[in-house]
Formats: structure tokens, sequence, C-alpha cells
């Protein structure tokens, strides 16, 4: 029954693909994550605006001065800075002719209408002396230089006189640069221009409406003046006072600049991320195989102080900044979410099997804990999106910037610190090698997943790239070997076999225990507790329900009420209808003042009800009348302003211009590609699989050109054997038809092939010899089996040791302790047994055993050692008295058994020779390499008898059929190549050769070949050259066994499945 594919198990595999692509590009992944950080981080720098000092706090009131309220904050005990008086003006020209009039004209008739107010400000009396008076030296700006300070359009120009000049108002407006500090034409507008209705070019010439501003700072605030003020507005007639439905009469907004922040008020939110480093560096201390623990240390605080910035850069970009106590406190809630989130990745990683690859723990690191960290990942997002649904304005403001701060947190997880922590585990030196390499045989073996090999989409663009990259992290891991270490059999040393893991180490070489798995320190324990039960997200979450159901349901209550509270610090629960016009200038103010040597931090201002008129201008009036000369000349550019001559060159403008467009274009491109690489990650992780099943087996079935289906796995399996609990090492037929596999725990199960029941688990206890020996380890892994005879085995060990079996007598008969390098081939030869290990080196064993029952081994004795290569043996065969070997080298070596020497040593190949082929009635050796070359030798004189480019740049499997040689690749090509003089006969390829990441190649009879592909058995008649059928198995095969001339053996992961050949009718 093939197991179901849970969420869990999705997310875990995305995570799991994840960490062996992070692995493998560690340097991309890392310049990708800095580079974002530093764009996105720009203008936080620029502004320094940092979320641990929002530079804003709003109350609103009813009465302009709450210096003797007791519930009001206590900056507004002190008189303000200034009073602002806004005058709002919305205008347009009435009545509107699109074949008479221009968009030009639509700006500047309402504009005009500036001057008259400024005229109307500057001569009232009273006005003048309760005035906000200024003074600096004059320069190239547009702010008034003394008087009255009063922002105003009017400013653009000098005069009204040359207002009315003017060719081109809004090439007059649009001039001067805007600052990430400061936009002038905003402040002279009183509101950003984007809301004003003003363009610099218009697509349409339609009746238009323009709102603007005229801005009055007074020293001290008299109701009577302001009355006044409205009163001589309306006795004009070109203004209408407009009268508000809401409460704008009777609200009084302050806003209040907090201090200047040093570095002491910096100071407990860099002590805090201090600390974590700290803490971060002593718990990494207790881990094992964490090369730097100060570098792990400076990751992870650099990723939590990345996370801050990016977060304030992006909210500060868009003109977003906190301005709530809420957001206060959003810098220590990222720490702890970052602290959180670091210590489960880091414990994941590390405590994966030290006998792992990098990637390998890397990759199993980040699926053990991806579940937990998608979850709440997503669960936060959920909780705040809910929040953001109050449409309240503390809780929005908080939902919108957590938000983003989580986003970006789960984009440095993937991008900055998982690529830190492969670094980290790659830099071993020696001693750690030593440490590794005792690690692997002395540990219990964990049980990890099996997972599909990761195929990198773009090896088949660049497939060479990929070779050469393999070849040399190999050839650079050979090279790292201590020779002396190696061939002094005392002291263990040795390489890790691939498909073997381990979990932990008992003892070093000095008795010294490297883990102590009885006395776990508090440390470890403290963050095993919070890394499995994520205390900290939980308490988190809690925490938030609680608050956001508290301002719902009792701030709200208090609203109603209309009491003094909270709801008086938010701008939007205040009576206005023109409230946006004050909240979009709130942060222009402390720049414009500083222009005058003025300074807001730790002061208020506060700002008066508006005053709102409406205004219509006439076609017919004269600022709308151009002359015959103006007309004519309407292509040359607009007058100089006063200003113009201090002004840069329009080159330098556009510029300056650019850049800034620039800028913007690659911060929303970053943007998007992090918000697009997390989005994109979650559904790889969750709907990925499904939406592939769903979709692309139905095109691949329609694709196909002949009427070959994959048909039910039921047709075709003959029998199931399951029972290890751990991935099956290897597997041998032996006589009677019986199957013997071994796990990675060590056991050794014999299965009846025609049943799938398990006949026997071979007891494999060895009995000490001295009865003052201690009790026998547990039984070591083995790495590969031999046939003796009917019911004898030889068993390699991962220890080095060699066991002799009985199947009959279900028992251990012999054991051969001579070396510690373990054993990764082994066979048995005329009464010898010839012993493959890891270190190069290949003993030959005499052995004889009893004739009579019971079965017993009478001697066994090494006859003699040869140093065959100097890297692991990988493949080995026998062929009469020859021996063929070959390591992790490009060499072929031959040898004699009968004369114990070399005979040949077959030089062909420049990469690794990845599998060998005997064609024993032709007596020919076929050999292939990484690189896709396939070479064919003569077993009697060494001589090569042809060379073969398959022009496939990748590894190549070969097997020998009665008609043709074999050869199946990655590329999902059967090569078919005549045996004698190497000719290429045919090419045969799969449906679904596109997803090849691991494959196996038999030929099972005379017409029948099978290979696999990741989880498809394939048939194929060799004859006819037709691609037969094929086979789902739904688990990734990861082996092929032939097992006679009917019938497959398929290994994937702890089971293994027999599966019967199809018939083959011809008419």
């Amino acid at each position: 029954m093939v197991k179901k594919v849970t969420l869990r198990d999705r997310v875990a595999q995305a995570y799991h693909d994840y960490g062996r692509v992070c692995s493998a590009h560690p340097i991309a992944c890392l310049i990708v994550s800095i580079l974002t950080m530093f764009v996105l981080s720009y203008p936080a720098f620029v502004r320094f605006r940092l979320p641990v000092s929002s530079p804003i706090d709003v109350h609103w009131s009813s009465e302009p001065s709450l210096q003797n309220s007791e519930s009001a904050p206590e900056w507004l005990h002190a008189p303000p800075a200034a009073f602002l008086q806004q005058i709002i003006v919305r205008g347009s020209v009435e009545p509107w002719n699109s074949m008479n009039l221009t968009a030009e004209q639509a700006v500047r008739g309402p504009l005009s209408r500036s001057f008259l107010i400024r005229d109307l400000l500057q001569s009232n009396p009273a006005i003048d002396s309760s005035c906000f008076h200024i003074s600096r030296p004059e320069g190239n700006s547009y702010l008034p230089h003394k008087g009255c300070l009063i922002l105003s359009p009017t400013l653009f120009w000098e005069s009204f006189a040359q207002f009315k000049l003017e060719k081109d108002v809004l090439h007059t407006i649009f001039a001067p640069t805007c600052t990430p500090s400061m936009c002038v034409r905003d402040i002279l507008l009183g509101m950003p221009t984007g809301l004003t209705g003003i363009k610099p070019t218009f697509q349409t010439n339609r009746k238009r409406s323009i709102d603007y501003s005229v801005t009055l700072f007074l020293a001290e605030y008299k109701a009577s003046t302001r009355t006044a003020l409205k009163t001589e507005l309306n006795k004009t007639n070109l203004f209408t006072l407009e009268v508000s439905r809401e409460s704008d009469e009777d609200t009084f907004v302050h806003v209040f600049y907090r201090p200047r922040k040093y570095f002491v008020d910096y100071f407990p939110i860099t002590m805090t991320y201090f600390i974590f480093m700290i803490y971060l560096y002593y718990s990494a201390s207790k881990f094992e195989m964490v090369t730097s623990k100060w570098g792990l240390a400076l990751a992870a605080g650099f990723h939590v102080a990345a996370t801050l910035l990016m977060t304030t850069g992006i909210c500060a970009h868009v003109d977003m900044m906190p301005t709530l106590w809420g957001a206060e406190i959003f810098p220590y809630i990222a720490f702890i979410l970052c602290l959180e989130n670091t210590l489960c990745i880091t414990r994941s990683v590390v405590s994966t099997p030290p006998s792992l690859d990098v990637s390998s723990r890397v990759a199993y690191g980040l699926s053990q804990e991806g579940y937990s960290l998608c979850k709440y990942f997503v669960l936060e997002l959920i909780f705040l999106a809910v929040g953001y649904s109050t449409r309240m304005a503390e809780i929005q403001e908080f939902c919108f910037y957590a938000a983003i701060g989580l986003v970006i947190d789960f984009y440095m997880q993937l991008f900055f610190y998982a690529p830190c922590l492969t670094f980290d585990l790659q830099r071993l030196n020696k001693q750690d090698k030593e440490r590794f390499s005792l690690m692997l045989f002395s540990s219990d073996v964990p049980l990890l997943k099996t997972y599909p090999v990761v195929s990198c989409p773009f090896r088949r663009i660049w497939p060479r790239l990929f070779e050469m990259k393999r070849l040399r992290k190999r050839t650079f891991s050979d090279s790292q070997l201590d020779e002396p270490i190696i061939t002094n059999e005392r002291k263990f040393r040795g390489f890790r076999r691939s498909n073997s893991v381990s979990k932990t180490i008992e003892s070093s070489q000095d008795g010294v225990d490297l883990i102590s798995k009885g006395a776990t320190s508090l440390r470890l324990r403290f963050i095993s507790f919070v890394t499995r039960t994520r205390i900290m997200q939980r308490s988190l979450m809690i925490a938030f329900v609680i608050w956001t159901a508290w301002l719902a349901f009792v701030v709200h209550s208090n609203r109603s009420s209309g009491k003094i509270g909270i709801s008086n610090r938010v701008l939007e629960t205040a009576p206005q209808a023109w409230g946006e016009w004050q909240r979009r200038t709130f942060k222009w103010w402390p720049t414009m003042f500083n222009e005058y040597n003025i300074s807001l931090s730790g002061h208020y201002i506060t700002f008066l009800p508006p005053i709102v008129l409406s205004t219509k201008i006439n076609p017919n009036e004269d600022v709308l009348r151009y002359n015959e000369e103006i007309i004519l000349d309407r292509s040359q550019p607009s007058m100089e302003s006063r200003f113009s001559t201090k002004e840069p060159p329009s080159n330098l403008q556009s510029q300056i211009y650019w850049l800034e467009t620039q800028l913007k274009v690659y911060m929303a491109s970053f943007f998007i590609l992090l918000v697009l690489s997390v989005t994109s990650f979650v559904l790889y992780a969750c709907v990925w699989s499904k939406w592939r099943d769903v979709w692309f087996k139905p095109i691949s079935e329609q694709n196909n050109k002949t009427d070959t289906s994959k048909n039910s796995l039921r047709d075709y399996i003959h029998a199931h054997f399951q029972g290890h609990r751990f991935p099956i090492e290897c597997v041998q037929v032996i006589p009677n038809k019986l199957i013997l596999s071994s796990c990675q725990e060590g056991n050794l199960c014999l299965w009846n092939s025609e049943t799938g029941e398990r006949v026997l688990k071979m007891n494999r206890l060895r009995i000490p010899t001295n009865p003052s020996d201690p009790p026998p380890p547990i039984p070591p892994r083995i790495w590969s089996i031999a046939t003796i005879s009917e019911n004898v085995v030889a068993l390699g060990c991962a220890d080095g040791s060699i066991e002799i079996a009985c199947l009959s007598r279900n028992k251990l008969i012999g054991v051969y302790l001579k070396s510690l390098m373990g054993v990764s081939q082994i066979e048995a030869h005329n009464n010898e047994i010839i012993a493959a290990r890891i270190d190069g080196t290949i003993d030959f064993i005499n052995l004889k055993l009893t004739g009579e029952k019971p079965i017993r081994v009478s001697s066994i004795a090494l006859r003699n050692t040869e140093k065959m290569h100097k890297t692991p043996i990988r493949k080995m065969c026998l062929h009469k008295d020859l021996l063929i070997t070959t390591g992790t080298d490009p060499t072929i070596k031959v040898y004699h058994t009968a004369s114990s020497s070399i005979k040949f040593i077959l030089n062909a190949h420049h990469s690794t020779v990845c599998s060998l082929e005997i064609d024993t009635d032709l007596n020919i050796l076929y050999s292939a390499c990484e690189e896709g070359i396939v070479c064919w030798w003569n077993l009697s004189t060494g001589l090569l008898i042809k060379s073969a480019d398959s022009n496939c740049r990748d590894s190549i499997l070969l097997s020998v059929a009665q008609s043709c040689l074999l050869g199946f690749s990655t590329d999902g090509v059967i090569r078919m190549w005549s045996k004698e003089n190497g000719q290429l006969m045919n090419k045969l390829r799969s449906f679904n050769a596109l997803t090849i990441d691991s494959l196996g190649l038999a030929a099972v009879n005379e017409r029948l070949a099978v290979t696999f592909n990741r989880m498809t058995i394939s048939f194929w008649d060799i004859s006819e050259r037709i691609l037969i059928t094929q086979v789902n198995i739904n688990e990734r095969i990861q082996s092929l066994y032939r097992f006679d001339d009917s019938s497959v053996l398929c290994q994937c992961g702890t089971s293994f499945y027999r599966i019967v050949l199809p018939e083959i009718r011809l008419d």
C-alpha cells in the first residue's frame, strides 16, 4: 500500500531540496541576500529613521492647550513651539472650454488666488503681531528668509507680475529637486504634489480641480485673530468659506517630535543584540561539528539586524514610519522571533549525523525543522491579516510593519543564515576530520527519510560546468587525506561510506568523551525545550490576540463614550474631514525648521483647525490671458524664476532625476524578488506536488507518441520485501532463489523470493574468545556481501572486519579482525575472499571450511595485501584469474590473482570511472567515466580496442546484452553499441527523460533490458528497439539488480520489490 504524502512531508521535502541547492551554491545565495539587504536598507541609512526612535507622537483634543489636563501626555504640559494655520484652497476654472483652454491654465488659475491670500495675510496687523517671525541669510532656496513665516505657492515666483508673465507654471513648479529629507515643492503646495491634482504633464484637456494650501505659522494663538481672518477671507467675492460636516472647528492636533536619539538611547536594543550574540556563541560551543562559534554568532546577529534594517528601509521608502507605541516594541519582537528561528535552524542542522556530507547535513537539518518554520510563518501572517482587517489604525500599522518583518526574516533564513551554516560546516580542519572518522564507526544509526536527488535545471544548459565542479570537489577532498594516518591500522582513520549515516560519537582515541549522552548541559536542555515547543512564538501570538481584543473591545467602548484615552493619540479617530492635509505634512517640519536653525526635538507643534476655501476662476480673467508674443513663443523655455540662476543646470537635474528613478526601480525589483522568493517557496512546499500531479501527468500522457502507457504496479510486482527500519545498504542473490539484504542498522535478513516472506533475521552476535573481555558491541554495519557456498556468505563490515555467516545455522562461524579499514567491496573465488577496503588496499584471505556438518571455519588467514589505489575502491569485478578494480580516479587496474601481481594498468579516461562490465565470451572489458567516454579493452593484451564519446557530459551506466553493449545516461537515452568494434547502433529515449535524477540499467535476457529513472521502471525490447512499457513504483528507486531471466529487484529505501518482466508476443 502506497503511503499518502502529507503536507508535512511535502514541506520537509521542499526544505530538503532547498538545502541541497543552497549548499551547492552558498556564495550565490549570500551575494543575493547581501545585495538585497544593502538595497532595501538604503532608505534607512539615508534618513536614519530607526523604529526604536520613532520621531512622532500625535494627540488631538478639542482645546488648543492641555497644560493643566492630567489625562494629557506629559509633553503637552509645555507650550507648543509654533501654531500652524492651514488655509486650504480648492479651485477650478469655470466654465471650462477645452477648445480655448489648456491644462496649464487649469493649474494657473487656482494658483493665482494664493497671491491674494498672501497679500491679505501680510497686510493684517493682528496676524503680524502673532506671526512666527524668522530671519536667516539669503540663499538659493525657495523658503522665505525673513519676516512672517508663510509658505505658499507664491514663493515659486518673486511677484504676481512675474507669475503673470510665466509661460509654463508647471515647469517652474517641478523645477526644484526633492531630497530624501525634504521636498520644497510639497512644502510650498502644502500637500504631496501627487494629491493636489498638479502633474508635470497631462494626457487629457479636461476640467480639473486643483487643491493646495497656504500655511501660516503663528507664535501664539488667539481665537479672535483666527475669527477675524476667516471673516476677512469670506468678505472677498473670490472665495467661498466651506463648512465641514465634521467638527473640524473644534479639533486641535498636537504633533510631538521626540528628542534626538544619541547612542545612549540605542543602548538597550544594542545591548540586547550583543547579549544575543554572546548567548548564541556559548550555546554553539555546546554543539559538535561547529567550526567557528563566533562566526555563527555574528551571522545570527547580522541576520537579526539586517531584518530590522530592511524592514525599516522599506517602510521609510513608502513613507510609512511607525508613530504609535506598538511599533516601539517591534525591534524586540523581531529579536525574539529571529532568535528562536535561528536557534531552531542551528540546532537542527548541527544535530544531524556528523557522518553525512555537508550538503546532506544542511538538507536534512532544514527538512527536520522546515515544517515548523513554515507553519508558524503562515500562522503569524494569518494572525496579522486578521488584525489588519479590524480597521483600527494602531493595529493596522503594527500588522503592516510586522508582516514586512516576517517576510524578510523568512527570506534571510533561507538566503543568508543557511549558507552561513554551510560555510561553517565546510571549514573542517584535519583534526576535525579525524574526529569525524571516529564518529562514523562508534555511533548509532539515525532513522532519516529518503528524498529524491535534486537535479539543478541549469545542469542541462551547461552540463560541463557541473561535471568539472563535482570532479574538483572530489579531487580536493582526496588531496586532503593524511597518508600516514591511513596506513596506520592501529589508530583508525578513514573515509565515510557514502550511504551510511551516524548520529553521535562516544569516545575519542584518548578515552575522553566527545559527547556525553548522560550529562547534557542545562543550556542545551533549554535550547531543546524552546525549539521543540516554540514557546516564544506561541507566547507572542497569544499576546497579540489579547492586545487586539483589548483594543477592539475595551478601547472601542471608550471611544464611543467620548473618554480621553488612547483614542486621542490616533488621528484617524478625530472628527475631521480635512485631517489628511495635516497628517501628510507631519514629517516635513523638523527639516524645514532646521533651515532656520530651529530644532523641534523634544517640542511639539499644534495644528489649528484648517480654513477651507473654494474658488472659481473665470476664463476671461487677465491671469489666464496670453498676449500674442507669449502664444507664438510657447515652444521656448519658460521664464526663469527668481532663483533660476542659482539652480543646477537642467542636465544635472535630469541626471539626479534619473538616479532617483533608478534607485526606485532597484528597490522595487529587489523587494519584488524577495516577496516572490518567499511566496514561491511556500507555494512549492505546500501545493507544487499536487499541482504537478494534476497538470503535468495528463500533459505528459498526451505527449506520448505511442500507445505505450504506464501500467499498474500491481500487474508487475511478484513480491514485496519489507521489514527493515533503515535504508537498505546492499542486496545479494544467493542459490536456491533466496535473497540477502542488509540495512544501515546492521540487520541482515534472508528472504523467500517467491512469497516475499522473511525467512530469518541473522544472529550476528560475536562471542568473545576471552571470558574477561567486555560484552560485544552492537554489530557493525554491512557494506558488502559475497556468496561462498549455498549456506555460507562473507560480510564486509564498516569497522574493517569480515564476518563468515552460516545461513542454515543462523549464526556467525568466523570473524576476521586484522584491519580497521572498512570493506567497501568483497568477492569470493576458489576458497579465497577478496576484500577491497576504503584506503585503496585489497586483502586476499584464504578460507577453509569443514566438510562435515555443522559447517565450521577451520582456518582463515591473510595471504597477501596489495595497494591498488590511493583512493577508495569504487568498482571491483572478477573474470577467471583476473581482478579488475577502479577507484575515484581515472585508472583501471587488472590484477592477476594466480601470480599475485598487477598485469595491466589501463589509462584512457580523464575522469572517474563509474561503470565496469565484462563480456566473458569475447574477453573484453567495457568501462565508462563521468565524462561519458566508453572504452573497449582487450583483457588478454591490455590494449585499448575502441573509445567512443556518448555525447553525454555525465555519468553513463553499462550493461552487456547478448547482441550489443547497452549504455544509459542521465539524458534518458539508451545507447546500443556493437560489442566487437564499438559502432553506435541505435539510440532509444524514454518518455520522461527530462525528470531524471537517478538511474539504473540491467540487461535481463537476450531480448529485454530494464532501466529505472527516479520512480519509474522502463522495459525495453532490445531486438525490436522499442520501449515496451513503464511502471511507476511510487517510491524513489535507489538500485536495480538482475534476479533471473524474467525478473529484477528494485531497492527503494527500506524495502525492495521483485518485478516480473512483461510477456512479449510476436504475431
